[in-house]
């Protein structure tokens, strides 16, 4: 995306919340490609506490805009 300087535009973004978070728990969060195109990707988010529980489950489509 840098590269050629193109703009990502998130189309849709889900998220299953399986325990409520804390205020002030401290989280990891782990992105993984699951499909990238030449104008789309899809991408899985997980968000962990510091027991590594699964808290949180997301995905979220973008695609690529055009140079400006």
């Amino acid at each position: 995306r840098k590269k050629y300087r193109l703009d990502a535009i998130t189309e849709n973004f889900n998220f299953f919340q399986f325990h409520p978070v804390p205020v002030g728990t401290e989280i990891s969060i782990r992105a993984k490609l699951l499909l990238v195109t030449k104008k789309h990707c899809n991408i899985e988010i997980d968000v962990f506490n510091e027991q590594k529980d699964l808290l949180v489950k997301g995905m979220m489509s973008a695609r690529m805009g055009d140079k400006k």
